[in-house]
């Protein structure tokens, strides 16, 4: 009976002293081992399984990727929270209101758009050497990030002259930052118009090699004009009809790549106008707010030397009501005196 009751229990907890598999690692967050179900280890499956091989009140349960708690809504909670107070909870001071750091976050992205300018630069050489869509496209991107940053370049100028306040130290700084950002619009100006110079002398070789005898206003009207038909009939003109289309169809291209640079050249000369009237609009509140303080200066000046005057003014009645005073307080004391001796002497025997 005693061999039968321990058959029994080994049959329920299974027997302890028999040697017990060993699993390899599960792949991919699946055990690699199945086993018979537990009814006590299906108790805690919303509560979430922590990894290890006796996760789950004695069963086997998968090792859960790090960071995931199962849809535990708690520890998402206290999740939420940590993230939070790691991010100051929102309590911080609102991002740009701080003079100096915007002022660095201006000088990075100037950075920025100087390297983009230079990358602009070197796309250029490559494209006009290439007639490759793809060079152009990249030329297309490059211009895209670089509109991008000057863009928000010009914000920041913008936000930097509202903090500087009229603070002449503050505002030697925004100067610095606007004449460093002229600057760089400077260079992609001459950049953009360099490189309009090469791709429509580049255009104009194109079309002299397919037709040597064409005049310079030929030329000019082939390269600079919109409308197809100039392409078409030129075409025809000429006498070396298969040699011709990939020029023309060269020299169209270059004449998309013009547009292009004249439509950069005008953004640029846009947003030289525009830092030009933002300059001329922050002198003008800085003379009208030094205008103003001046005033208030005066206006106090003047207040001041009014209550003085009112002060002064106060001391003088006050010493003459004092002076009345005495002199009243003297000749009562007087018409005393000369009353007492008439009547004394009057009615004297």
């Amino acid at each position: 009976m005693a061999r039968d009751r321990l058959a029994g229990v080994n049959r329920t907890y299974g027997d302890q002293s028999a040697p017990q598999p060993t699993y390899p690692p599960p792949s991919n967050g699946v055990a690699a081992a199945a086993h018979a179900p537990n009814p006590y280890a299906q108790q805690n499956v919303g509560g979430g399984q922590q990894g290890g091989n006796y996760g789950g009140a004695g069963g086997y349960g998968a090792p859960q990727a790090y960071g995931q708690n199962a849809g535990n809504p708690y520890a998402q909670q206290q999740y939420g929270q940590q993230e939070q107070y790691a991010m100051g909870g929102g309590g911080g001071a609102p991002q740009g209101e701080d003079f100096w750091s915007e002022l660095s976050s201006t000088n990075a992205l100037l950075s920025q758009l100087q390297e983009q300018i230079q990358a602009v630069r070197s796309a250029h050489q490559q494209s006009l050497s290439s007639t490759d869509p793809q060079a152009a496209a990249y030329v297309d991107q490059l211009n895209d990030q670089a509109r991008t940053l000057r863009e928000q370049c010009k914000n920041n100028i913008k936000k930097l002259f509202k903090l500087a306040k009229g603070d002449r130290a503050m505002k030697t700084q925004v100067e610095a930052v606007k004449t460093r950002f002229t600057s760089l619009l400077n260079e992609h100006q001459v950049i953009e118009k360099e490189f309009r110079k090469k791709v429509r002398d580049r255009a104009e070789r194109q079309y002299r090699i397919v037709k040597p005898e064409a005049s310079e206003e030929e030329v000019k009207a082939v390269v600079e004009s919109d409308n197809p038909q100039v392409f078409s009939q030129a075409l025809l003109n000429t006498n070396r009809y298969g040699a011709a289309r990939g020029a023309f169809r060269e020299i169209q291209d270059r004449h998309v790549e013009i547009q292009k640079i004249e439509k950069t050249i005008t953004e640029l000369a846009q947003m030289f106008q525009e830092m030009a009237m933002l300059v001329e609009q922050q002198d003008e509140t800085i003379v009208n707010v030094e205008t103003q303080a001046q005033g208030v200066d005066t206006d106090v000046k003047e207040g001041l030397r009014q209550t003085q005057k009112a002060v002064d003014s106060a001391r003088a009645a006050r010493r003459k009501k004092w002076i009345c005073f005495w002199i009243c307080v003297i000749i009562i004391a007087i018409l005393a005196l000369v009353l007492g001796l008439y009547f004394g002497l009057k009615n004297k025997p």
